[in-house]
């Protein structure tokens, strides 16, 4: 059942009607949150799979703390959308002290897009390990001002990053970032599933990653329209011996790299100058 065009001034009646079904299996909704936001408390045991979450102009920052203690998001919810804000700096991860740990236990995608404002992802007592154990796959688009996708590194299962159209970012991935410490930080795998990562219209992104970042599972990178970058994450000990395609584009992007003369030739038969 698809709820996304229910009116909002129905729709925790509607929400309260669907729990008394003993047979519903999937609900697909989307809450604009500035008028909504209770009405999620309503849906809070329907097994809502996939929900998109259209932030309010009235918060300064958005607490997914929120959505993860409601019981749909740690059993049902597969897919979640975060969109559509040009006031919002912040999105906030937190564990309450008062409070029992919260995970989203089967979420596989998280989009995040068109947050205009959004420029850090904090973590404050927890970590994406524990909030995000089985997250997949990763797209966050015209987020113009987010500075850096550090957190992302620690995501235990994630395959696919997609990341487009930014416009602040100079560096992607960094161990040493105020918005990235938490407890086990150090001894933590980084991107120890990661296959692909794609970074499109990064127009102020000079480097992917610091040296100490590696991608021991990487099979495809694409890199389109990122006319700053000029370093790889890759030296001659660390070579992603995984690596099946190297995208890129324009040509001129890869001849403006500053390469190491072995890890270029370890890269070049992969190489492909066109999308």
């Amino acid at each position: 059942m698809n709820l996304m065009w229910v009116s909002d001034c129905i729709r925790s009646n509607v929400y309260r009607e669907l729990g008394t079904l003993d047979h519903l299996k999937v609900v697909v909704t989307s809450v604009r949150l500035r008028h909504s936001w209770t009405s999620l408390h309503d849906a809070a045991d329907l097994p809502i799979r996939s929900l998109c979450l259209i932030t309010s102009a009235e918060k300064k920052e958005f607490h997914l703390y929120d959505i993860s203690s409601l019981d749909f998001a740690q059993t049902t919810l597969y897919e979640l959308e975060i969109s559509d804000d040009k006031c919002v700096p912040n999105i906030t991860l937190i564990q309450r002290s008062e409070q029992q740990p919260y995970s989203f236990g089967i979420l596989g995608k998280l989009t995040i897009h068109n947050l205009e404002a959004l420029t850090t992802v904090k973590w404050m007592v927890t970590s994406p390990t524990s909030v995000f154990p089985r997250l997949t796959f990763l797209s966050l688009s015209y987020c113009t001002k987010l500075e850096h996708l550090s957190w992302a590194m620690y995501l235990p299962c994630l395959e696919k990053l997609h990341f487009r159209c930014n416009e602040r970012m100079r560096k992607a991935f960094t161990r040493y970032h105020v918005d990235n410490v938490w407890s086990g930080q150090e001894s933590s795998q980084i991107f120890p599933r990661l296959k692909q990562l794609r970074l499109v219209d990064c127009f102020t992104l000079v480097t992917i990653a610091d040296s100490d970042v590696t991608f021991p599972s990487l099979e495809v990178l694409h890199i389109r329209a990122c006319k700053e970058l000029k370093k790889l994450p890759f030296d001659m000990s660390s070579l992603p011996q995984s690596l099946k395609v190297l995208q890129m584009y324009p040509a001129e992007s890869w001849e403006q790299l500053e390469l190491e003369e072995g890890v270029k030739s370890f890269l070049q038969p992969n190489l492909r100058l066109s999308f």
